[in-house]
C-alpha cells in the first residue's frame, strides 16, 4: 500500500476515476461485496505491486531435470532465480513497463502472459495470504481514496526502490492526506 499511496498521490486523473467507480457501487452492499464491483480500483492495486512487486528475487527453484531457459543451459540441482522485479519490467509482457497504466488489468485488457505477473509467486510455493492481502488493500484503498486527497510536496517525486525482505523506499515517502469535505459530511455541518 505504501508504493500504491504514492501512486494516488502522483496521479490525481486515476484517483478522480476511482472515486467515481467508488461512488457508482451499490450502496446497499457490505463492504466485502463493493471491492469485488470495483475493477479499477483492483487494477491499481494490482499495477503498484507490478511496478513496485513485495518481493524481488526470493521466488527460487531447483531444476529438477537438465533444461534450456531462453538459451541459457540449465543442469539438474541448479538453483534458479526468478527476477520478479524484471519480468515485471519486462517491454514484452508490458508495453511502457516504468509507466503506471492500471488499465493493463482491466477485465477487458488483453491477457497478461502465463508468469510475467507474479507479485504472490507462483505454483505450489504461492503466498497462501494472497487473497486476504488483495482484499484488505481493496478496502484501505477504497477508504483513503473516499475521504482524503493524496498529494507529494512540490517539486518532489517517488523514491527510489530499494530491496530488503520486502520492495521499500529507498528513503522516506511523504505524502500529504488532506481530509475531503463529502456532501455527508457538509450535510452534517451547521451552516
Amino acid at each position: 500500500l505504501t508504493w500504491w499511496i504514492g501512486l494516488m498521490a502522483t496521479h490525481p486523473d486515476v484517483v478522480e476515476q476511482l472515486r467515481r467507480e467508488i461512488d457508482s457501487a451499490n450502496a446497499g452492499m457490505s463492504p466485502m461485496e463493493s471491492i469485488a464491483r470495483l475493477p479499477y480500483l483492483n487494477a491499481t492495486i494490482k499495477e503498484a505491486m507490478r511496478l513496485y512487486p513485495p518481493s524481488t528475487a526470493l521466488f527460487t527453484r531447483v531444476a529438477l531435470r537438465d533444461l534450456v531457459i531462453g538459451e541459457t543451459p540449465v543442469s539438474k540441482g541448479t538453483l534458479v532465480v526468478v527476477p520478479i522485479w524484471h519480468l515485471h519490467h519486462d517491454a514484452r509482457s508490458f508495453a511502457e513497463p516504468n509507466t503506471f497504466r492500471p488499465d493493463r488489468f482491466m477485465p477487458d485488457a488483453p491477457a497478461i502472459p502465463r508468469s510475467a505477473y507474479l507479485p504472490f509467486g507462483a505454483g505450489p510455493h504461492f503466498c497462501l495470504g494472497q487473497h486476504f492481502a488483495t482484499i484488505e488493500m481493496a478496502l484501505v484503498a477504497a477508504h483513503l481514496v473516499k475521504n482524503f486527497d493524496l498529494s507529494l510536496d512540490r517539486g518532489t517525486t517517488l523514491p527510489e526502490p530499494a530491496v530488503d525482505i520486502a520492495l521499500k523506499p529507498k528513503t522516506t515517502l511523504c505524502v500529504r492526506f488532506t481530509r475531503r469535505q463529502t456532501s455527508e459530511r457538509l450535510l452534517g455541518q451547521k451552516l
